[in-house]
């Protein structure tokens, strides 16, 4: 249900997020501040930056669909955290950090040159499009649910209002901005997360089924089995924690090297248990509905917070999904 108050949160948040952005801008303006945001920030604001890149609104809608549809098996692909942050916190981070980059890809340049720097820039700016458009196709069309806008119209607003914000203030406004949609998003899910625990009697629905996450099937056909997890899928995330520009520039932003890996600590093991929180909604929703069957399981937590929740609810989860795409 969507009422006059589910707007208002919608409009304090984006309030909030412009005077943050005011605020900032205010204090840096140089263009070393502008990419390391004066290199002044703490493990814990940093690490939760990082976070909030990583955790996307396809996470919020696609973990507890995936978990509805195939079980906490899904979570195996999420085992690989404490090997793949070791070897990101112990080899990647310090040569970064001791470097002085504001780039990965300045590194490129000073080991293989100025066009391994080039291609690799371009390719990760490619992918970076298809990924972000990706993400905000998924929320354009949780917004036309709401708000009398077309799904390329509300794909050009969110755009332009997180160009804006973080052309202001450089990556300081990011990572401030990050804050408060992380805090959002804690919100949102902690909300979905006690009315659920209202509305049903986990004990009496739940199976083995339900609570199974280590799967040792061989078949390779199959993409939930730990081996998949923990030997494939580590190779993905240490891609992504250790040479991913959009998680290391804000490593680069905090005060000393050994703020910059605990940061990255904060983040991947704080990732583990974030992707794990989403996957007990999954079950929760799936002792909620029953099973019921969805023609596409992403639906089952809209479907819920529209359907089952109250108005200032819904303007919550329309902020944290908001809020969990433009941090991406």
């Amino acid at each position: 249900m969507v009422t006059y108050s589910s707007f208002v949160v919608i409009a304090l948040y984006v309030a909030i997020t412009i005077l943050i952005s005011y605020l900032v801008n205010k204090r840096y303006s140089n263009g070393g501040d502008f990419s390391t945001g004066g290199k002044q920030f703490g493990w814990f604001t940093a690490g939760v930056s990082i976070l909030a890149t990583y955790i996307s609104a396809m996470t919020f809608v696609g973990m507890p669909g995936w978990v509805y549809s195939s079980g906490m098996e899904a979570m195996s692909i999420h085992l690989n955290y404490p090997i793949v942050i070791f070897f990101t916190v112990i080899f990647f981070v310090p040569v970064f950090y001791k470097l002085g980059l504001t780039s990965i890809y300045e590194y490129l340049e000073h080991r293989f040159g100025v066009y391994a720097r080039t291609i690799n820039s371009i390719v990760f700016i490619v992918v970076q499009c298809i990924s972000a458009g990706v993400i905000l196709y998924a929320v354009a069309l949780i917004l036309v649910q709401v708000l009398p806008i077309s799904i390329s119209e509300a794909i050009i607003y969110i755009s332009i209002f997180t160009a804006c914000y973080t052309y202001a203030g450089g990556i300081s406004t990011v990572i401030w901005t990050d804050m408060l949609q992380s805090a959002v998003l804690v919100a949102g899910s902690i909300a979905i997360f006690a009315i659920l625990m209202t509305e049903i009697n986990a004990a009496d629905y739940l199976s083995r089924d339900h609570l199974n996450i280590i799967n040792l099937d061989f078949d390779l056909g199959v993409d939930t089995t730990l081996w998949a997890g923990v030997v494939a899928v580590s190779f993905l995330h240490l891609s992504v924690y250790g040479t991913n520009q959009l998680i290391i520039q804000r490593t680069l932003a905090t005060r000393c090297e050994k703020t910059a890996q605990k940061s990255m600590l904060l983040c991947g093991y704080g990732a583990f248990f974030v992707y794990l929180f989403f996957a007990v909604l999954g079950v929760l929703l799936s002792v909620f509905y029953q099973d019921q069957s969805f023609e596409n399981s992403n639906e089952v937590i809209l479907d819920f917070v529209f359907n089952h929740t109250n108005p200032i609810v819904v303007g919550l989860i329309i902020s944290a999904l908001a809020a969990a795409a433009m941090s991406t």
